[in-house]
């Protein structure tokens, strides 16, 4: 028959404590990891955005008064395409949301893609800042847990 005293008994208390605080750090982990990824994702599609949007300002701007009645294709959705005839290069139609459709003349266009361009750029940096912050975070926590673990297994 094993013999307990304070001193094991506390010891036991201890280990009990730094497994507890070893699952709550490792759920922390993992809630980290989880959000990292999300924001890794949301990043690549603010990048994505960025992109296309610069492809769009580019390919509005080099829209020149020969183009004015000649054939196009359009695309409808990926991979669907339809043959038209430009009638204008001064009217685009512009959808603001919630189904709501603006003319903007070639200028117009250009200013709100800028405004898109810019907007998508900021919130690519303050979400790439928190990422950051988040990732320094991670890998400390990491460190405390790697700890922990020499802690417990002794």
């Amino acid at each position: 028959m094993k013999k307990f005293n304070i001193k094991t008994i506390k010891e036991n208390k201890n280990v009990e404590e730094l497994k507890q605080l070893y699952q709550e750090k490792t759920l922390r982990l993992q809630l980290l990891q989880q959000f990292l990824q999300q924001i890794q994702s949301n990043l690549e599609q603010l990048n994505n955005t960025f992109v296309e949007l610069n492809n769009l300002k580019d390919n509005v701007e080099s829209l020149n008064e020969n183009e004015k009645d000649k054939e196009s294709i359009i695309q409808l959705y990926q991979g669907i395409f339809l043959k038209a005839k430009i009638l204008s290069l001064n009217n685009f139609i512009v959808g603001v949301g919630k189904n709501v459709l603006v003319e903007k003349d070639k200028d117009e266009l250009l200013k709100f893609l800028d405004v898109q361009i810019e907007d998508a750029k900021n919130n690519f940096e303050s979400l790439n800042l928190q990422y950051e912050d988040l990732k320094k975070e991670y890998v400390s926590l990491y460190e405390e847990l790697r700890q922990l673990e020499v802690e417990l297994n002794n």
